[in-house]
């Protein structure tokens, strides 16, 4: 990496820098000269009917610059003029909150999904782009609250807009509503759950309630990134900056991924197709779609295997979201 020394994130970002090079953060100089950062997968754990995969990295674990939304006060309410692709958060503390794309936030007039990881500034109220995950409710409560649950596969192609070309190549063109509406009733029609107003949340309630109660899933030491595997291939990837953040979202990742494949045979999946995919992702190049505050974002452009979406924070990566294009339940999406 020494080409790369004197450079912040964003500079390597716009340089074509790929996320492999990314994942040390500019304090490179805890790593041994010469040396470059790996991501490390790990063997295989059953959930259910998916495989998940550890993953870590030998870049250095420095304090985290930011709270999530397990450990921080904030208050997600309706905007004062209510809409669908907006709700307000107030961060009431004095730490910057990052909240995680594809975080279910229920309540409010109705329940939501959050389209993209984001920066909510200590002590500030600022919108943020969601989507609505229950169709037939527009009425209630002014607050909404946020629990462990996390949008699954196709509720999260949606909200990218991911659309093939003919040449193969996966764009990322924004949420689309309708779409996200659609595979929602999707999952309720698979799994022949009431949902009276095809609430998503409701969804996964009364799937959970009907299924054989799984294990706790507890993070491993160190743990900073998960494969997660559907029918035997690899179907999204998750990397954050510190392994608190991977735990916290752990376990609720896995629950609503089943929403895929609880009424699917299990297919093992090998850890090597998970290090295939890991290796995809790691090569990709990331352009920058968005700069707010001391938070940027970018995205994978024209790739025929992932797509993905990075949140940088003061030049550092935070949280990596990668999805498997090629999968079948995506190209089902």
């Amino acid at each position: 990496m020494e080409q790369n020394q004197g450079k912040t994130w964003s500079e390597l970002l716009t340089s074509g820098t790929s996320i492999q090079d990314l994942v040390a953060s500019t304090k490179v100089a805890s790593v041994p000269q010469g040396s470059k950062p790996q991501l490390h997968v790990g063997s295989g754990y059953r959930y259910g009917n998916l495989t998940w995969f550890p993953v870590w990295t030998d870049a250095p674990v420095v304090e985290r610059k930011y709270a999530t939304a397990a450990g921080q006060a904030f208050k997600v309410a309706e905007a004062a003029q209510a809409s669908v692709p907006t709700l307000q958060v107030e961060n009431e503390a004095d730490l910057d909150l990052v909240l995680l794309e594809g975080m279910i936030l229920e309540g409010g007039w109705q329940h939501r999904a959050l389209t993209q990881s984001i920066v909510i500034p200590a002590r500030s109220i600022e919108q943020i782009p969601v989507v609505c995950v229950e169709q037939s409710r527009w009425g209630g409560s002014h607050q909404q609250s946020a629990g462990k649950k996390v949008a699954p596969t196709a509720v999260r192609v949606a909200m990218r807009g991911l659309s093939r070309d003919q040449l193969g190549n996966v764009s990322q063109l924004g949420p689309d509503q309708s779409r996200v509406w659609s595979n929602v009733a999707s999952y309720q029609h698979r799994h022949k759950t009431k949902a009276a107003t095809h609430s998503l949340a409701d969804i996964q309630d009364e799937l959970d309630g009907n299924a054989p109660k799984l294990p706790s899933i507890q993070a491993l030491p160190g743990q900073r990134g998960v494969v997660i595997a559907a029918l035997g291939q690899p179907v999204a990837f998750e990397l954050f900056d510190h392994p608190d953040t991977l735990a916290e979202r752990l376990e609720g990742m896995l629950q609503s991924f089943q929403l895929d494949v609880a009424d699917k045979s299990y297919v093992e999946a090998r850890g090597q197709g998970a290090r295939d995919f890991v290796l995809q992702a790691s090569k990709l190049r990331l352009e920058e779609v968005s700069r707010n505050h001391n938070y940027s974002r970018s995205q994978s452009a024209n790739s025929r295997y992932v797509a993905a979406a990075a949140l940088m924070l003061e030049g550092d990566l935070v949280h990596l979201s990668c999805i498997n294009s090629q999968h079948e339940l995506v190209l089902a999406a």
